[in-house]
């Protein structure tokens, strides 16, 4: 069995965009999927050992991407990031953000496997 890919979700506070596409792709077998914000008052604040974790990053807009590049330069140059384009106008699992990051992670990384959310 192949090793679970390591995916890394980075918005600004880690409040709400970035554990909401951690949940829903946390019960996916494989998957190791983290979240974190670059802002200095994130819940779970981004470093560099997060980065050198992940094989992919998944930032909401493109704001984080510049910030990971500013304070992590090393590891900005050896990690792939897609940018979602999610604008920070949604609450916690709220259905409209589960159905959009639904739409534009599946792309990426299959249909979110969890189906007790709103919106799925």
């Amino acid at each position: 069995m192949n090793e679970a890919r390591r995916i890394l979700f980075v918005c600004s506070q880690n409040s709400l965009r970035s554990p909401t596409a951690e949940q829903l792709y946390r019960d996916n077998a494989r998957l190791k999927v983290r979240s974190a914000g670059v802002d200095r008052g994130a819940t779970q604040r981004l470093t560099a050992e997060m980065l050198d974790w992940a094989e992919e990053v998944f930032v909401f807009e493109w704001e984080q991407s510049d910030e990971i590049r500013r304070q992590f330069p090393e590891q900005y140059s050896s990690v792939t990031i897609e940018c979602l384009n999610v604008p920070d106008d949604y609450g916690f699992m709220e259905p409209a953000l589960v159905t959009l990051l639904a739409k534009r992670l599946t792309p990426y990384l299959g249909a979110p496997e969890r189906t007790d959310v709103p919106g799925l």
